[in-house]
């Protein structure tokens, strides 16, 4: 039974790393002005910048998906200390599940909720890439 435990532990580790990876992917197409263009999970979290025909403009912050971001940060800690404290043995799963259940809703939104287009202009499509659904399952896993 202890094995089975700490297979889970580190299996919990690696999958709150894998999602934490994946914000740093491509999360979202967003065609403005006739242009496409990828936006990471870290630019919509923290505002970054994209160029969109030659003029760069700043992103502003997507709360959702930073506070998805700090959830999955926060769990994925939580597992990796839970090897030396057993009182993080609980916390951990369910805070990884309440990053897991946000990142579904996400994944499962409308991306035009999620992701923050006031700066670009003329913004016709927002989609998804597939790594926001396999973020989720990942942080489920």
């Amino acid at each position: 039974m202890k094995t089975v435990n700490r297979i889970c532990q580190v299996l919990a580790v690696v999958f709150g790393l894998t999602g934490l990876v994946m914000f740093f992917m491509n999360f979202a197409t967003i065609v403005s002005s006739g242009n496409t263009v990828n936006a990471i999970g870290a630019e919509l979290a923290f505002g970054g910048k994209l160029e969109v025909g030659g003029e760069t403009y700043k992103l502003a912050k997507s709360a959702d998906i930073l506070f998805c971001f700090i959830l999955t940060v926060i769990a994925t800690l939580m597992s990796a200390f839970s090897f030396k404290s057993k009182k993080l043995r609980y916390a951990a799963p369910a805070v990884g599940l309440g990053a897991a259940i946000y990142m579904l809703v996400i994944a499962l939104s409308n991306a035009t909720k999620f992701v923050d287009k006031r700066p670009l202009p003329a913004v016709t499509s927002i989609e998804y890439a597939p790594f926001v659904l396999i973020a989720a399952i990942a942080l489920f896993a």
